[in-house]
């Protein structure tokens, strides 16, 4: 069942909760047991990062300009982490230079081949529980496509 916004994990009644993103940073959770970071567990048991979130299409969608788009972003936000981290630390209840840490040290926003092995490890034992169907493969976009036609 979803949290809403509006509650914290505190008060709602449950055995577990999954915290993301600005919840999982602010929380303090004294009502439960145990605390674990996906992240830190995944890296302990296997060695590889764990990979959160990451853009994909469908094979022969037209991305247009989004994929340029997604890059400058990127590429922008990597250059203002000091800038991003000073102005959204207060409206997050949040030290800034906490958030500064978080987004320069512990956030890592490419797909290198560590990232790509633990995402491929995670899919294999999806499969293997039955959550995935086998077969399927991911191409990754050039992103020296995207640097040469600067």
């Amino acid at each position: 069942m979803p949290l809403p916004l509006s509650q914290s994990a505190e008060e709602v009644e449950a055995d577990a909760v999954l915290l993301i993103g600005d919840r999982a940073m602010r929380a303090c959770l004294p009502g439960f047991t145990y605390a674990f970071d996906l992240g830190q567990e995944w890296h302990d048991w296997t060695g590889l990062p764990f990979v959160y979130a990451f853009w994909a299409v469908r094979p022969g969608a037209e991305l247009g300009p989004a994929a340029e788009a997604l890059h400058e972003a990127r590429r922008r936000g990597l250059k203002r982490v000091g800038e991003i981290a000073y102005r959204e630390a207060p409206r997050l209840g949040l030290d800034a230079g906490f958030c500064r840490r978080y987004l320069a040290n512990i956030i890592h926003f490419d797909l290198g081949a560590r990232e790509q092995a633990g995402l491929h490890h995670y899919y294999m034992l999806a499969c293997e529980l039955g959550l995935a169907r086998r077969g399927v493969s991911l191409e990754f976009y050039d992103h020296a496509h995207l640097a040469s036609r600067r």
